[in-house]
């Protein structure tokens, strides 16, 4: 599994996630709720963007740093023949887990594929009702309210085009769109709520603009669709979606007085009252569309009160999470490419035929590449001694006993490294080795050892 990209990308982002998760009574305590959408943010990074494949990339850049150093590959570090991919010549030879990993990511392809289609549907069939709704709709909005929209966006630094619509068919408000929204409202609010209750419905929408919201509950949803096998995904989206209206309710309240804060809680708690069926969607950002424990949640938190807000903890704790998250990118392993040198096909090569049993099908063994050492004889029992070219093991008074088996030569060449694997004999009393023929040598683009 440790070679597989989207397997890490989710074990990357089911860490940062659990984390999250187990710090979350403290963080609620002491953080800000910007904090906490920030890191579930980075969660969500963790689980869409493949830091894997960038894995010697990071490594580098980290190492860079005078501080910072990485421990090289462990030298016992093994490699499966199963899980190589070989260039021999100009012919490929694909190993067998290789090729079911290759089948699995196609079932998974597909079974994404279906996701974001029904997802696509789903939302295109919402925007074509609300289409239709705008087309057909006769409620003319009010000259200040359109104020308040101007006067809002100026007040947020917001410069994103939008627009309102008040429907008799909608029953909460609402906001949809990325590149151009819609806040969508219902006609009876015009006569149900005073005017600066509408304003600040208002500004609750727009901050879900400012805040791009719509954008990061979209871009949830494409992790769902790809880590469909990982429910921690789905629990992200729910915790996303709460967390998201909690930020939005604390950047309205923001500086207010408790009057004000007390009178926001009562319009959430009026609006809540109505059935809104239409805009409870997972494509919009609606004032009230997470059900009522959600809505408690939300006034609980209004009336929080934070003693102190730890800075240098939450900034500590968040570098933390982030090198727990980055962390699993380092257990990713791509399958090893070799290349070996020389023309023919596979089986021309001198090769036990157990070495490469995923290859050849009257194989039954499978055997390990590795290289402890640079210099190394491996016997017939694969037991591994290291050869010190610079001390001649022979005594002459040995009588000598010798094992059959390999030495390999192990030399670097930049970042690629070649092994060249001979014929040979050495003494188990006194541990002088003697070559026969080379048998073979092996490339790797990126030395794994």
């Amino acid at each position: 599994m440790r070679n597989s990209v989207l397997f890490m990308m989710s074990l990357s982002g089911s860490a940062v996630f659990i984390l999250y998760i187990l710090i979350y009574p403290i963080a609620k305590r002491f953080f800000t709720v910007k904090w906490r959408y920030n890191i579930l943010k980075l969660a969500l990074l963790f689980f869409l963007f493949p830091f894997p494949c960038f894995k010697y990339k990071i490594k580098e850049y980290i190492t860079a740093i005078p501080l910072l150093k990485f421990p090289s590959d462990l030298s016992t570090k093994r490699y499966y023949f199963s899980n190589l991919i070989i260039h021999l010549g100009n012919d490929i030879y694909v190993s067998h887990n290789i090729k079911k990993r290759i089948v699995y990511l196609i079932f998974a392809g597909c079974v994404t594929a279906v996701i974001l289609c029904i997802q696509l549907y789903q939302y295109f069939k919402l925007r074509r009702f609300l289409n239709r709704l705008s087309a057909d709709n006769n409620v003319e909005t009010p000259e200040y309210i359109l104020g308040y929209i101007d006067n809002l966006k100026a007040a947020l630094n917001l410069h994103t085009k939008m627009s309102l619509a008040f429907s008799p068919y909608i029953e909460i408000p609402s906001v949809i769109g990325l590149a151009r929204p819609v806040i969508y409202m219902p006609e009876s609010y015009l006569d149900r709520f005073s005017p600066e209750s509408i304003r600040i419905i208002i500004m609750h929408e727009i901050i879900h603009v400012k805040h791009r919201d719509l954008l990061i509950k979209f871009l949830a949803l494409f992790a769902i669709a790809l880590n469909w096998f990982n429910p921690l995904c789905y629990f992200l989206f729910y915790e996303i979606c709460n967390i998201s209206e909690i930020y939005c309710d604390e950047t309205v309240i923001h500086n207010k007085e408790k009057d004000f804060i007390s009178g926001y809680g009562n319009l959430l708690i009026n609006i809540s009252e109505e059935e809104g069926s239409i805009m409870k969607n997972r494509f919009v950002s609606g004032m009230i569309n997470n059900g009522g424990i959600v809505l408690k949640k939300r006034i609980l938190e209004m009336k929080t009160k934070r003693k102190r807000t730890l800075k240098k903890m939450s900034v500590f704790v968040g570098i933390l999470i982030c090198t727990v998250g980055t962390s699993t990118v380092f257990a990713y392993d791509n399958a090893p490419r070799m290349e070996i040198l020389g023309e023919g096909s596979l089986e021309e090569i001198q090769l036990n035929a157990s070495e490469w049993s995923d290859f050849n099908p009257e194989g039954t063994l499978e055997e390990l590449e590795e290289a402890p050492f640079d210099t190394f004889f491996t016997d017939e029992n694969g037991n591994i001694f290291e050869i010190n070219d610079d001390i001649s093991n022979e005594k002459a008074y040995c009588t000598h006993k010798y094992v059959s088996g390999t030495q390999s030569d192990h030399m670097i060449i930049g970042k690629k490294c070649r092994i060249d694997v001979y014929n040979a004999k050495r003494c188990s009393l006194c541990g002088n080795v003697i070559l026969k023929e080379h048998l073979h040598a092996t490339t790797y683009n990126i030395c794994p050892h």
